[in-house]
């Protein structure tokens, strides 16, 4: 009797169209629908962030390239569903390959780690890599023109963005070309590799000249700060030399990019303000 009772109830269920599969996925879409407390924080920052950084810009275009470097990649799919934001930065050649794998292909990556002349091949054979910031040899332009030139066409989208980093404040932990004031710029090391991107790579195109100013001028409260002050002498001497052509400058990161703005940068580099403080660095990474 009890189980002709329970016979009766599943089958009245049936009827009625109960399914507990659909019942879980409406759940789920439901979850989904609602945004997290990680979801709120991210948009709170980044609105934020990129709000400030259309008040420096006072009209001009200026890229916000989000640092999202030991940050899951969960966090970059958050911003790219819920505001549509494209560009990030990434330090580590390994952790940028283990993202590309796994988000979106329409994402433009930022590679603004330190290039090391071994990982140049792995990282130009990244399909969707969009800016190379670090490029401080022609060495290394060469090899990474290779690797590009390697990719299918079908793989193959658009050059690849190139800034040679300047070490500005001439510091010996930094890499960059370093340029005094007295070296005329034909001669530099420079020079002789933004001539050869412009003039004889394929598949590399020179964006500008990028710079990490000191923490001391970081931190100053001063209406300039000497590093981009330089930075932008030394592309206009650059772009002079090779004919006029234009060159942006990617200068500024979390504690300074509203002043880089105003000195007339048109790249930041905005990690921490965006994500927050990061996991501890560890050596492993590469």
């Amino acid at each position: 009797m009890f189980l002709g009772r329970l016979s009766s109830v599943l089958t009245s269920w049936s009827h009625r169209g109960y399914n507990s599969t659909r019942r879980m996925a409406s759940q789920a879409e439901r979850s989904a629908d609602t945004p997290n407390e990680r979801t709120q924080d991210l948009l709170k920052c980044f609105n934020k962030i990129n709000q400030q950084v259309q008040q420096a810009a006072s009209g001009r275009e200026v890229r916000l390239v989000a640092v999202s470097k030991l940050k899951p990649a969960s966090d970059i799919l958050t911003l790219y569903q819920t505001t549509g934001h494209l560009h990030f930065g990434e330090n580590y050649v390994s952790e940028l390959q283990e993202k590309v794998k796994t988000l979106p292909e329409d994402i433009k990556w930022h590679f603004i780690g330190a290039l090391q002349s071994n990982k140049c091949k792995i990282l130009g054979a990244i399909p969707n890599l969009y800016a190379v910031e670090t490029v401080d040899s022609l060495h290394k332009a060469q090899l990474l023109e290779k690797a590009r030139s390697g990719l299918t066409s079908s793989n193959r989208i658009d050059p690849l963005q190139i800034y040679l980093q300047v070490n500005t404040s001439e510091e010996a932990t930094k890499a960059g070309f370093i340029i005094t004031t007295k070296d005329p710029i034909l001669s530099s090391n420079l020079y002789s590799t933004a001539k050869y991107i412009k003039e004889e790579s394929q598949w590399l195109k020179l964006a500008g000249l990028m710079t990490i100013g000191s923490i001391s001028q970081s931190k100053s409260n001063q209406e300039t700060n000497q590093d981009f002050e330089r930075l932008v002498q030394l592309r206009d001497q650059l772009s002079e030399s090779l004919g006029g052509i234009e060159l942006g400058l990617s200068m500024g990161m979390s504690a300074d990019f509203s002043l880089a703005i105003k000195m007339g940068s048109d790249n930041v580099r905005v990690g921490s303000s965006i994500f927050g403080q990061r996991p501890p660095f560890k050596k492993t990474e590469t």
